[in-house]
């Protein structure tokens, strides 16, 4: 009868350690789906952000290639304005021009030998 009452208090004893290992592991599969849900969001706001950051990329770069448009634009009308107004400005020979090279350099030469 003893051993009866020690298997019987046994199996109540292992009962609630099952039943505590099930809720622990509900738990944890709880907790799992809801670090599922949050990884999820966070990688949406990430796509988010890399889109709303690509796009101002896009703008800038759209910008930044219509102002060298209009300054290519505008450079193209004042050199057709000054060659309307000066058309001899435009016929100077090749050798009558002055190069970067020979206007900075020109001071730099050594002064004649005595």
């Amino acid at each position: 009868m003893a051993q009866m009452m020690e298997t019987s208090r046994q199996q109540r004893r292992n009962g609630a350690m099952r039943n505590a290992v099930r809720a622990r592991a509900s738990d944890v599969i709880d907790d799992f789906a809801e670090l599922k849900k949050d990884v999820s969001r966070l990688a949406d706001a990430a796509g988010k952000a890399a889109r709303a950051e690509a796009n101002q990329a896009g703008q800038k770069v759209r910008s930044f290639g219509g102002d060298i448009r209009q300054r290519a634009t505008d450079t193209a009308d004042y050199m057709t304005t000054q060659v309307r107004e000066h058309p001899g400005a435009a016929l100077k020979p090749r050798w009558a021009r002055a190069s970067f090279s020979a206007c900075c350099f020109r001071a730099a030469k050594p002064p004649p030998a005595r």
